[in-house]
């Protein structure tokens, strides 16, 4: 079984070599904002006591909209908007191929995944 730190892993490896060159940055960015997602939306399923189901799935805006708008565990509203920059960054990076993505927004799309993947097993 995958766990979403593995896509985390895969997305390190991808940035760490330039002979590979945008299309690994671009995969890179993706595969940090899919890992962050799918840590956080198992940690917000144990803490609110719900089921993983395809429903989480459907809309990812839906779902970082809920955690910004968290009352009960306000520590989501942080990683809300977080990982609404992370998705950010994923869209620029899957469907704006004019756009060059360089080294600088690959790291910075890692270590927000990275904090993303402390703060939540935190909460």
């Amino acid at each position: 079984m995958i766990e979403p730190s593995d896509f985390l892993d895969l997305a390190d490896k991808l940035s760490s070599d330039p002979e590979l060159g945008e299309a690994s940055y671009r995969t890179a960015i993706s595969r940090a904002y899919y890992a962050a997602f799918h840590e956080v939306v198992q940690r917000y399923a144990n803490k609110k006591g719900l089921e993983l189901s395809n429903l989480i799935f459907e809309n990812h805006q839906n779902f970082i909209r809920k955690l910004k708008e968290e009352r009960s565990f306000g520590e989501f509203r942080k990683i809300g908007n977080q990982l609404h920059g992370l998705k950010k960054d994923r869209t620029r990076a899957d469907y704006k191929l004019d756009q060059d993505i360089a080294t600088p927004m690959v790291k910075k799309s890692i270590t927000i995944s990275r904090k993303i993947f402390t703060e939540s097993r935190q909460i």
